[in-house]
């Protein structure tokens, strides 16, 4: 049996991992890795590339804000948005140290081979 606090959280979406170029603007949620580029502080705006696009990123509060550094890598989850230009209402961000982008990459493509 579950208790009131149980049953009082909030469940979400899974997050679904992709690159910026395969968003297509139906996904609920999406978790990107990619390189803070630019930042914007009095808009609590950055712009990510993940290599193969970029997108904006729109943070909600200074908190999360803070964690966006320049030229940090980092894997953000959120919410995509439409419209001219790709952009995610981040919900969580975590810097990435000493990630290896290039085992990252081959790792993907592995994945993609797998599951076809």
């Amino acid at each position: 049996m579950q208790s009131n606090d149980e049953e009082k959280q909030f469940k979400r979406l899974p997050a679904k991992e992709t690159t910026l170029s395969e968003l297509t603007g139906t996904e609920k949620r999406v978790s990107v890795i990619g390189t803070i580029v630019s930042i914007d502080d009095s808009a609590l705006k950055a712009v990510l590339s993940d290599g193969s696009t970029e997108a904006v990123l729109e943070f909600s509060d200074n908190e999360l804000f803070s964690k966006a550094g320049q030229e940090s890598i980092v894997r953000v989850i959120g919410r995509p948005n439409s419209g001219e230009r790709v952009s995610i209402s981040v919900e969580a961000i975590h810097e990435l140290k000493d990630f290896d982008r290039e085992l990252f990459e081959q790792v993907r493509q592995i994945e993609k081979k797998v599951l076809k």
